[in-house]
C-alpha cells in the first residue's frame, strides 16, 4: 500500500500493493466529512479492539501511526465509515503489539491486519467520540 488520505475537497484513496496483485490497485472514495482518528473497531459482532494505522519504512522496519476514519459515500448501502491507516494498512489489536514480530511474520500474530476496513458509525469508536 503507498500513502493514503484525502485528495482534493471531495475524495480519499487506498492503494493497495499485495504480491498477488500485478500492479497496485487504486480505491477513490466519495468523502462525507474530513477524517478523524479512529481509536477501536468491531469487525466480528465481539466488541470493540483497539486500532492503529502501520507504515513500513524503506528499511523494512514497521511503525504505528494513527488510524483514520472516514464517512464516505458507499453505492452499496448509502454512507459508511472507511478506516485506513498508512502504507502497511491497520492493525486491529489483541493484546500488545510487537513491531518486530509483525514485521518478520505477520501470520504468526493474534491481531488482524487488513488494508483497510469499511463499517457501520455503530462499530467504530473516533478520538472525537466521548469515553
Amino acid at each position: 500500500m503507498a500513502t493514503n488520505g484525502p485528495i482534493g475537497e471531495r475524495n480519499l484513496w487506498v492503494e493497495i500493493t499485495d504480491d498477488a496483485l500485478t500492479e497496485p490497485v487504486q480505491l477513490t472514495f466519495l468523502r462525507a466529512g474530513d477524517p478523524v482518528i479512529a481509536r477501536a473497531v468491531d469487525i466480528d459482532g465481539d466488541g470493540l479492539r483497539p486500532i492503529v494505522g502501520l507504515e513500513r519504512a524503506a528499511s523494512g522496519e514497521l511503525r504505528r501511526l494513527p488510524a483514520w476514519a472516514c464517512e464516505i459515500e458507499e453505492s452499496g448501502s448509502g454512507m459508511a465509515w472507511l478506516v485506513y491507516g498508512g502504507n502497511a494498512g491497520v492493525a486491529i489489536l489483541d493484546g500488545e503489539l510487537d513491531l518486530d514480530a509483525v514485521a518478520e511474520d505477520p501470520e504468526a500474530s493474534d491481531h488482524d491486519f487488513d488494508a483497510y476496513l469499511i463499517l457501520a458509525r455503530g462499530d467504530l469508536r473516533t478520538a472525537d467520540d466521548p469515553d
